[in-house]
């Protein structure tokens, strides 16, 4: 039975105290063939959502859409997921229109103690379905599509191993090593100017015989956007069009306009007290803070 490692399991767990804030942004490339010529696009959408009683979740809509020689094909992920990574639900549908149209669409529940997965198939007139179940205790760090484009940024923006070794779903849907490399530093050309970039190599091992792994390279602007992407072997590459901006925050909030009153303070005990405890408190808040925004961009003190 396949699992994840250990050391990646607790390197999972340890990249859960992040500001959500810090994921929720858009992504677009443009497909383009080897030639340059645009045959279509790849957009990423993550917003905050609520799903029943679960607060803070995370829903991320994921769009690839394309046409080469006059068939158009096409991949949606919509997935709801937890801030710890865990997928509650996500549907991933995949269709290539040809004269007898091909649609496979994989539906992922999460319930109390299995994970039930149900697999429909159309070609045409004919249609098949499929379900599944995997018991939770043997998918531990199960990274599905919609989670994965999470975890990679929370990766660019904290420290990455050099590898990662979780679960996934292959090609049969069925439970598979998902092993993730880091490529390191690299520069990428965005419309005459190189951008410096960092880069990750996705593979998902097949539980087939003989069948080698699926394999993508994404690279990412310090912060997480993502810059390119190709699936190896595949003739399509995506790269951005727009350089990432990095979000922008106030330094200071504005100041109310508060009446000014004279205080006596160092001759009150409560106030002398409350002034000192504020001022070792700030201390502690600054110090706190810088280390955590030191610590979201990818460095450690």
């Amino acid at each position: 039975m396949v699992s994840a490692e250990n050391s990646s399991l607790e390197y999972l767990r340890s990249l859960v105290n992040y500001d959500i804030n810090s994921i929720l942004y858009d992504d677009t490339l443009i497909c383009s063939l080897t030639n340059n010529t645009d045959v279509g696009s790849f957009e990423v959408k993550v917003t905050k959502t609520n799903y029943g009683n679960l607060h803070d979740c995370i829903q991320v809509i994921a769009n690839s859409q394309a046409t080469i020689d006059g068939v158009a094909c096409g991949t949606t992920v919509r997935a709801v997921v937890t801030r710890e990574l865990v997928t509650v639900q996500q549907e991933h549908t995949e269709y290539v229109k040809l004269p007898n149209p091909i649609t496979r669409i994989v539906d992922f529940i999460s319930e109390s103690t299995d994970y039930v997965i149900t697999i429909t198939n159309e070609e045409g007139k004919k249609k098949t379905t499929e379900t599944k179940r995997i018991p939770k205790n043997e998918a531990q760090g199960l990274i599905l599509e919609g989670a994965n484009l999470i975890l990679q940024r929370l990766m660019i923006q904290r420290n990455m191993p050099d590898k990662v070794t979780m679960l996934s779903l292959d090609s049969s849907s069925e439970l598979s090593r998902n092993v993730y490399t880091s490529l390191g530093p690299q520069q990428v050309n965005i419309n005459g100017k190189d951008i410096e970039a960092w880069g990750i190599q996705r593979q998902i091992f097949e539980t087939k015989p003989n069948a080698l792994p699926i394999a993508w390279q994404s690279f990412f602007s310090i912060d997480g956007h993502l810059i390119s992407r190709y699936q190896v072997g595949s003739p399509i590459k995506m790269k951005t069009r727009n350089i990432p901006e990095a979000e922008q925050f106030d330094e200071y909030l504005p100041k109310p306009e508060i009446p000014k009153r004279e205080l006596e303070w160092e001759n009150d005990l409560e106030l002398r007290s409350r002034f000192i405890d504020r001022r070792v408190s700030n201390k502690i808040y600054r110090f706190k803070y810088h280390s955590q925004s030191m610590y979201y961009v990818g460095f450690n003190i």
